[in-house]
C-alpha cells in the first residue's frame, strides 16, 4: 500500500517567501518549517489543523511587528469582549439578588439626609473600612444601600453575599440542625470570603447564643482580611446592646465601630 508522502518523502526543511506587510507596507521573509507541519498533521485531529490553518492564514501577510501589535489589539479586545460578557451576566442575574422595590431609587423621592449623603454612600470606593447607615425606618437606608451594591456587584464584578439579618438569623439555625461540617461550614465559608457582606436591618433577629457566636466570628474573620461590611439598622450601639444582652455584645459592637463608618440618617422629607 502506498504510504503518505507527507512521512516518507523528504522535504526541504523551509520554503521562503518574499511579502508585503498589509499594515506597514514594509517587505519581509516568511519560511515555513516542513518537519513542524509533519509534527502537526501527526499529532493534530483535521479540525484542529484546519484551524490552526485559518489563523495563520490570517496573519500571512503582516510583517513580525505589525503581527505582534495585530495580536496585541487581539489579545485586548478578546479580555474586553469577555468582560463585557460577565457584566451582562450580573446584570442579568442582579433582579435575582435585588427585591423588587429596591431595584430603582429616585433620589428626589427620598429623604433629605438620604439626598444628602446620596453620593457618599453610592460612590463609596470599595476598601477594608464598611459602612453603617443608623437610621429610623423610612430614613432611606436600604435603598441607598441597594444603590452602592448594584454598582460594586453588576458594574465592578465584586462577589456579594446579602441577607435580611431575620432571614440570616433563621437559615444560620436551620443549616445548623442539618449538622455542622456539612453544610454550615461551607455555608459560612462562602460568607466570610465574599468581597462585600451587607446586613439589612441589623438587630432586627433573634439573638440566640448560637447566632451571636457566627456573627461575631464572620465579623471577626472578614475585619481581620480587610473585606468589608455594609450594614443599616435602627438600632444605636446601646439599643443593639440591649437586643444581644450579653452574648458577644461589647466585642462585637467595638469591632464594627472600628472597621466601619457610620452615618445618621433621619426620615425628614424634604421641603
Amino acid at each position: 500500500m502506498q504510504q503518505k508522502r507527507i512521512l516518507t518523502e523528504p522535504l526541504p526543511q523551509d520554503e521562503r517567501h518574499e511579502e508585503t506587510c498589509e499594515e506597514c507596507g514594509q517587505a519581509f521573509s516568511t519560511a515555513v518549517d516542513q518537519p513542524l507541519k509533519e509534527s502537526i498533521f501527526r499529532l493534530m485531529d483535521r479540525r484542529l489543523y484546519r484551524e490552526r490553518m485559518k489563523f495563520d492564514e490570517a496573519w500571512r501577510n503582516l510583517c513580525d511587528l505589525c503581527l505582534d501589535k495585530q495580536q496585541e489589539r487581539q489579545r485586548r479586545e478578546d479580555i474586553e469582549f469577555a468582560a463585557a460578557a460577565k457584566r451582562e451576566k450580573r446584570e442579568f442575574n442582579w433582579p435575582n439578588i435585588c427585591p423588587v422595590i429596591y431595584r430603582e431609587s429616585d433620589p428626589a423621592r427620598l429623604p433629605a439626609d438620604a439626598v444628602k449623603n446620596w453620593a457618599r454612600v453610592v460612590d463609596w470606593k470599595y476598601q477594608e473600612r464598611g459602612l453603617i447607615l443608623i437610621g429610623p425606618t423610612g430614613a432611606g437606608k436600604t435603598r441607598l444601600c441597594y444603590a452602592l451594591l448594584r454598582r460594586l456587584y453588576v458594574e465592578q464584578g465584586h462577589s456579594c453575599k446579602l441577607f435580611k439579618c431575620a432571614d440570616f438569623a433563621h437559615e444560620l439555625l436551620e443549616i445548623a440542625s442539618e449538622g455542622y461540617g456539612a453544610k454550615l461550614r461551607p455555608w459560612l465559608k462562602a460568607i466570610c470570603e465574599a468581597d462585600v457582606l451587607f446586613l439589612d436591618d441589623f438587630g432586627k433577629m433573634r439573638f440566640s447564643e448560637k447566632v451571636a457566636t457566627e456573627l461575631f466570628g464572620i465579623v471577626e474573620k472578614r475585619t481581620a482580611n480587610g473585606l468589608p461590611i455594609i450594614i443599616s439598622t435602627n438600632d444605636t450601639s446601646d439599643t443593639l446592646a440591649d437586643r444581644m444582652g450579653d452574648m458577644s455584645a461589647g466585642p462585637l459592637i467595638r469591632r464594627l465601630r472600628e472597621f466601619n463608618d457610620t452615618i445618621t440618617l433621619t426620615n425628614k422629607p424634604q421641603t
